[in-house]
């Protein structure tokens, strides 16, 4: 495993333009990382474990934004209901 595999996933998985490149034309994507011919063999394959052994990873949160090219959004806070807003039987 080289650190431009590595980069290459974080990167993705933190970008969501290029998650959806990675997504319509991988090679493209790849073009401009300096890969190892190992590594471009094991992104494109797109199988989570090849990608998580080369990587010794065992984060599937990454791993998972990378592959279904889906960028992850924040959780909503949960906030006060308004008075009034559902629940209640109208008269």
């Amino acid at each position: 495993m080289t650190e431009s595999l590595r980069a290459f996933v974080l990167d993705v998985s933190e970008n969501p333009e290029r998650a959806v490149l990675f997504a319509r034309d991988p090679a493209a994507a790849l073009a401009a990382w300096n890969l190892s011919p190992a590594d471009r063999t094991i992104l494109m394959t797109r199988e989570s474990g090849q990608i998580r052994r080369a990587l010794g990873a065992s984060d599937k949160a990454v791993l998972q934004r990378v592959l279904t090219k889906k960028t992850v959004k924040p959780a909503k806070k949960a906030g006060k209901k308004r008075k009034g807003s559902g629940g209640g039987r109208r008269k």
